[in-house]
């Protein structure tokens, strides 16, 4: 699992938690995943959504502007099961919501391309 940014403890995969306030959830986009068979690259896109306390949203702006940081332009880097080639943010940080509790929700779309790891 990556680094979590410094802000918060945890990155929660596929289903956001209703609490803490402050989360950051990665969310595999359907119908995105596409490969090159001629080079053998994955591509994967993912929306990251990030939340913060009621009245947070100058937080939250920062919380995701974080993740847009490390992720955006990321080169050259190997998992245990992929290298990874880049990553790329597609569009850009949207207010999506304020959810039940009145939290500002951020997000924003990346596109990550690998290939198996050599």
């Amino acid at each position: 699992m990556p680094d979590t940014f410094g802000i918060t403890d945890t990155i929660y995969v596929e289903r956001e938690p209703s609490s803490p306030d402050k989360a950051v959830t990665v969310y595999q986009l359907p119908g995105e995943e596409g490969l090159n068979s001629i080079i053998d690259i994955e591509t994967h896109s993912v929306r990251v959504q990030c939340r913060d306390a009621k009245g947070g949203r100058k937080s939250a702006f920062g919380i995701i502007g974080a993740v847009r940081d490390a992720l955006h332009r990321l080169v050259e880097f190997t998992t245990s099961t992929s290298r990874i080639i880049q990553i790329l943010q597609s569009g850009s940080i949207e207010l999506m919501e304020f959810d039940e509790n009145d939290r500002p929700r951020y997000s924003a779309v990346f596109i990550m391309q690998r290939t198996a790891k050599i």
